[in-house]
């Protein structure tokens, strides 16, 4: 079994669904950018109502959206078992026996899907987290109608979703399986054209699915089970490092940094200049195209009680982009925190406090290689900093175990240079 390939595979399935639910969501988005993130998903996955079947969404979304679910994950199961992916519907006894492993992949993953931390329901929108009127939501509240009154509330939570999707998800392989067997198989005889492929990959869109996250054509399958050969594929032989992978992969760099955001003072209260300040970064190039990035940015204070206290900086995140001759070219997405030395309590102008920030920072990076093993950096950027506000949430819900606090985001546009020791 292929663990490794299985775990990634169903990790970008994951991620890639939660982005779509992102971009379609209006009222999700506003939770994500205005509301505390960690102490609203504690408050939401502790508010999960188990004692009920329905979680309020409609049967497209439950009953055909959620199985198709499961049958994914559960298909990335199959491609990543080679006794499984060999085995076909009504002609091997392995078949059954992969099958149910897979729905049992497929249920844990649903499971965090659902209530995982970070990337979950509960989480990213706060599934559990406040009561509202199916077809409603935070952005778009449902006018009272004395014609139509509202049909009930939902905290969107249920045992549907939990059983349905690994389940019904199961037959839903199941019933591709059979359909290739006794429909396409019958009609397709084995022939390479372009049309069979195209109907093999249509009439089974989970397994589809499953073959873009592992890299393969939407119509590709394993050979049938007949020879070791065919099953588990042909010995590896060493094969020789791409270029890249001979280049050096470990980067440490020391760094000036000017950011422009905003430091309380006695004398300037939230006052956005320009700060300078020193940055440690490491890099590891893990693929040809992309690294991990993190960076540690310290901004001194002024040393004078009343003036700005002192600001630190961590971030973590993804360096993606190609190295051309002597040059290289980059797109920044890091994301971390900034811990204020002194900030103004809220409502007040002499009384400070240390805080923290979430913050997420966009940017490019330009880099010349003098030598194999250094380099000259320069960076330019946003950082998008979560700022509280004084006052409560404009749009709280109203029946809610979320925090009432409000937070925007502003930008903190920043420059940097440094250099580079590559190994």
């Amino acid at each position: 079994m292929h663990w490794k390939a299985a775990f990634w595979q169903s990790f970008g399935f994951l991620v890639v669904s939660h982005g779509f639910r992102f971009v379609n969501d209006p009222g999700l988005r506003y939770l994500m950018f205005h509301k505390p993130f960690w102490h609203d998903y504690w408050a939401s996955t502790d508010n999960f109502h188990m004692s009920r079947w329905g979680d309020g969404d409609d049967f497209l979304v439950n009953d055909i959206g959620h199985p198709m679910e499961g049958a994914v994950y559960g298909d990335i199961f199959i491609n990543n078992d080679p006794r499984g992916r060999a085995a076909r519907f009504g002609k091997s006894s392995n078949y059954w026996h992969s099958r149910l492993k897979a729905v049992v992949w497929a249920t844990a993953w649903e499971a965090y899907f659902e209530i995982g931390p970070i990337f979950s329901e509960a989480a990213i929108g706060n599934e559990g987290g406040y009561d509202y009127s199916p077809g409603c939501g935070i952005t778009h509240p449902c006018p009272y109608d004395p014609a139509h009154p509202p049909k009930g509330t939902t905290n969107n939570t249920g045992w549907t979703d939990f059983v349905t999707t690994p389940l019904i998800g199961f037959g839903w392989i199941v019933m591709e399986d059979a359909i290739e067997r006794e429909l396409v198989d019958r009609i397709a005889k084995d022939s390479p054209a372009l049309k069979y492929k195209i109907l093999r990959g249509s009439l089974a869109p989970s397994h589809t699915v499953a073959n873009v996250f592992s890299g393969k054509t939407p119509w590709f399958r394993y050979p049938e089970e007949a020879s070791f050969l065919q099953t588990y594929g042909a010995p590896l032989h060493p094969k020789e490092l791409p270029l890249w992978k001979n280049e050096p992969r470990y980067n440490l760099g020391v760094q000036f940094i000017f950011m422009n955001f905003p430091l309380d003072s006695e004398s300037c209260a939230n006052c956005k200049k320009f700060f300078p300040g020193y940055s440690f970064d490491f890099n590891y190039r893990f693929a040809k195209y992309a690294y991990f990035d993190s960076v540690v940015n310290l901004f001194p204070g002024s040393g004078s009680v009343n003036q700005h206290g002192a600001a630190q900086e961590v971030l973590a995140g993804f360096k993606l982009g190609p190295t051309v001759s002597n040059w290289g070219f980059f797109f920044n997405l890091r994301n971390g925190f900034i811990h204020y030395d002194k900030t103004f309590v809220a409502d007040t102008s002499t009384t400070y406090e240390s805080t923290w920030r979430y913050a997420l920072d966009l940017g490019g990076t330009v880099e010349y290689y003098a030598s194999r093993n250094s380099a000259i950096r320069f960076n330019a950027g946003t950082t998008l900093i979560h700022y509280l506000h004084s006052y409560a949430d404009p749009l709280q819900p109203t029946v809610s175990v979320l925090s009432t606090e409000y937070y925007s985001f502003r930008g903190s546009p920043y420059l940097t240079t440094g250099y580079v020791f590559r190994f």
